[in-house]
């Protein structure tokens, strides 16, 4: 029997994102402007350029001349300089907790930018959606209000700024596509990347990665589109993350710091009394740690709210 999480409160990611846009047509105004400064909008939020296009995609023309990680352009040394525009004066909070969680899981650090050419820059634009790895010069990391003012969507833009691509994508994926209820337009976003494209760093596909759509992603009729191969697995690719799996962590240590983490707080990369959804507390709260419906996805995805630990 399948493991049953508690209902959750707010949207998944992937609902933040394509709220934001305003839906399909609004996706495809994005993916317009995108083009003027010659990026191409990828998969809702990744901002490509022309050669990670082919490369990820396998478009005519495209040479594969070397490997993707899930990154991209590394950031120099591993500090991200970054900016931010007046929107974000009442909401600097949530940036902060992004990029501190971040930081305390590996080696990454984000520093105000003074004088550094490469940085990123929050700003209030369209939709919510970032450059995959450094792209050079000010690149932007969009996160409009509202609708992308949430500690997750800010950790996983930032994991595509540090070069994270989806994981709903990668060849080892243990999911199986509906593509009967994928809307037309949307069904390549859902083609796995090719393995020669893509080097993992030893890290395998991972349901509940903070880089993860949800459960009916990509719907063009509402109907659910992603199924896990397990389907007493199903519950944990809910989409609706806030913090790096320790999937995520892994791959940004592995290609950033040599397998380590040694960020601006504990930098550790194993964690054995951790929560892995932002509603732990809440549903500890409602007493589902010994409820008999709940406690086994309680045991394994919120030890520490429920103190199993």
């Amino acid at each position: 029997m399948a493991l049953c999480a508690p209902a959750k409160e707010g949207n998944t990611i992937y609902e933040d994102i394509l709220g934001a846009l305003g839906g399909a047509e609004g996706e495809r105004r994005l993916a317009y402007k995108a083009a003027e400064d010659g990026s191409i909008l990828s998969e809702l939020d990744m901002k490509l350029s022309p050669e990670q296009y082919q490369h990820l995609y396998n478009t005519p023309g495209a040479v594969v001349k070397r490997k993707f990680y899930r990154t991209a352009k590394k950031w120099t040394n591993n500090i991200v300089p970054y900016t931010m525009d007046g929107s974000f004066a009442n909401h600097k909070h949530i940036l902060q907790q992004g990029m501190d969680h971040i930081s305390q899981k590996t080696c990454i650090k984000f520093v105000p930018r003074t004088t550094q050419r490469n940085y990123i820059h929050f700003q209030n634009g369209e939709g919510c959606n970032s450059h995959l790895g450094m792209y050079g010069g000010r690149q932007a990391v969009n996160l409009q209000n509202p609708g992308c003012r949430s500690k997750g969507t800010v950790v996983h833009e930032l994991g595509h700024a540090l070069g994270l691509v989806h994981e709903h994508q990668l060849p080892d994926r243990k999911i199986r596509i509906e593509y009967n209820n994928v809307a037309p337009q949307w069904r390549m976003w859902f083609d796995p990347y090719k393995t020669y494209d893509l080097d993992q760093t030893g890290v395998g596909y991972d349901m509940t990665s903070i880089m993860h759509y949800g459960l009916y992603a990509f719907s063009g009729n509402g109907g659910q589109t992603i199924h896990a191969l397990d389907k007493s697995k199903e519950y944990l690719i809910n989409g609706n993350r806030s913090v790096l799996s320790k999937s995520d962590i892994d791959v940004i240590n592995n290609i950033y710091c040599g397998g380590t983490g040694t960020g601006t707080g504990t930098g550790t990369v194993t964690t054995n009394c951790t929560d892995n959804d932002k509603d732990c507390t809440y549903w500890a709260n409602q007493g589902h740690c010994n409820s008999s419906t709940y406690r086994p996805f309680m045991s394994q995805t919120c030890r520490k709210a429920c103190r199993f630990c």
